[in-house]
């Protein structure tokens, strides 16, 4: 099987499906979204535009200084729920 063709039983991605998707989920309206590392970097942004776009946010990160920081930049921050967290660590003290 070639790079982007469809196996037996599978369809191949419409072209565009992407940004209709997109457009579908957001016709749908509000949805409560969940945000691992949401205190910096890609999560952080998401998180913004997320909330900008409506949708409540529900984030975990580990610097707690970070999540203030995004706490008071977040759009109607009494609908979202912010807290510390280490995924990492947490998954590997469960595994031991």
């Amino acid at each position: 099987m070639r790079r982007g063709e469809a196996s037996e039983g599978m369809t191949a991605p419409k072209p565009g499906g992407g940004a209709a998707a997109a457009a579908r989920a957001a016709a749908a309206g509000p949805r409560t979204v969940l945000i691992t590392g949401v205190s910096r970097g890609l999560g952080r942004a998401l998180a913004l535009e997320l909330a900008r776009r409506g949708h409540a946010v529900v984030g975990c990160g580990r610097s707690a200084e970070h999540l203030r920081s995004l706490e008071a930049e977040i759009t109607s921050p009494s609908r979202h729920f912010l807290t510390v967290a280490d995924v990492v660590r947490l998954c590997c003290s469960l595994e031991c």
